[in-house]
């Protein structure tokens, strides 16, 4: 049954096989022949990580200089026997949209969002509204804005996309990588150090002359819908509107990952995934802290699915980096989001929890008031009896 999907069910032979030492200019001809990632092993035959195309995508690496080993993405191998659900936790914490499966040294395939996405379409998930998921407050730019406002809204508030509106009707989206492409496109390969000397002809551009068509879909689409237009597009994000094409939210694969990987839990347990670079003990500290927030408000959060991530600058103060952080958190009836940024990612979790925990009191406090002034109305209609 589709429930029991395990990695054996939904891996993809759609990979190749490169060695750590190759260049990186020649393994880069596998991705203009349509493959997507690559599964990287040393000369001893052991397996050392991966290397997609979308990271490649982001990168600016000398071909002539770069080996395969030097930006490889350190990813955990799975089992075939690894649930459909483990494989999405997996993906969101490692920040990948790939796991090699690997037993005894022998590579079997690749579990692919793809493939994962597709297959959960089919369960009782894939029949839910899209509105159920989105995110409602959602940052939009206008089409006259310049390319420097919008990369400065990316950096300020950790986003890479954002849809453009005019007039209240979604007009169009941009992306940090259609900045890049057009970058790239207009004036070659920059290395990052002359980026911003270099490109300020496209900061002063406007959005319109490089956002993209809007992909939209309508807020009572199902989550199956969706992912059919993730796929046959190419999206990582999908526009939601709602009457006369306004903007009610958007949804990315990310988001959809997060919704998959809380499947494994039961109704009333507390689901949590941690987006990180660090080591597995600290991602279990994060875990012990938010556990231990989310035991003070059972009432609110029994149940719920808290999605951390946390990203590190290289910023510096003491031993600690500059780190901002997101705290999602989703009950049956209720979001809650957080961001901050501190220094380190402890503090940035606290700092997260501190903002979630405004929002939780403030509702716990707005209904206690609506008892209080319910059993006022008793008491003054009973006194009138």
């Amino acid at each position: 049954m589709v429930k029991h999907l395990t990695a054996q069910d939904i891996m993809s032979k759609d990979y190749k096989v490169v060695n750590e030492d190759e260049d990186f200019k020649k393994a880069r001809a596998f991705f203009d022949n349509k493959i997507s990632v690559l599964v990287v092993f040393n000369g001893e035959r052991a397996y050392k990580g991966i290397l997609s195309e979308r990271k490649v995508a982001r990168l600016i690496p000398d071909p002539n200089k770069t080996k395969v080993g030097d930006i490889l993405s350190n990813v955990p191998p799975i089992k075939r026997g690894t649930s459909f659900t483990e494989c999405a936790r997996l993906m969101l914490e490692n920040w990948v949209m790939y796991l090699p499966v690997i037993e005894e040294g022998t590579l079997h395939g690749v579990v692919k969002n793809d493939t994962l996405l597709r297959a959960v379409s089919k369960l009782d998930l894939g029949q839910r509204r899209v509105a159920d998921f989105i995110h409602p407050n959602v940052f939009v730019g206008s089409p006259h804005d310049s390319i420097g406002v919008v990369l400065q809204a990316f950096r300020e508030f950790h986003i890479s996309r954002m849809p453009i509106v005019e007039k209240e009707e979604v007009v169009g989206m941009i992306t940090l990588r259609d900045i890049n492409e057009d970058i790239v496109r207009e004036k070659g390969a920059l290395a990052p150090q002359t980026f911003l000397t270099e490109s300020d002809y496209v900061l002063r551009k406007k959005v319109d002359s490089i956002m993209t068509p809007p992909i939209t879909a309508d807020e009572n689409a199902t989550i199956s819908e969706i992912i059919e237009i993730m796929m046959e597009d190419e999206l990582n994000s999908v526009i939601i509107t709602e009457r006369e094409e306004r903007l009610a939210g958007i949804i990315t694969r990310k988001d959809l990952l997060e919704s998959i990987a809380a499947l494994q839990k039961d109704a009333e347990e507390l689901f949590i995934s941690v987006s990180s670079k660090s080591s597995n003990p600290a991602k279990d500290k994060i875990k012990e802290i938010i556990t231990d927030f989310a035991m003070r408000y059972p009432s609110k959060l029994r149940g719920s699915t808290l999605a951390v991530y946390l990203r590190r600058y290289h910023e510096k103060k003491g031993d600690q980096y500059l780190v901002y952080g997101r705290i999602r958190v989703s009950t049956p009836d209720k979001r809650y989001v957080a961001r901050s940024a501190s220094w380190g990612e402890l503090n940035a979790v606290r700092q997260c929890l501190i903002r979630v925990e405004h929002q939780v009191t403030k509702e716990l406090d707005l209904h206690e008031k609506e008892k209080r002034k319910k059993l006022l109305d008793y008491v003054d209609i009973e006194s009138l009896s």
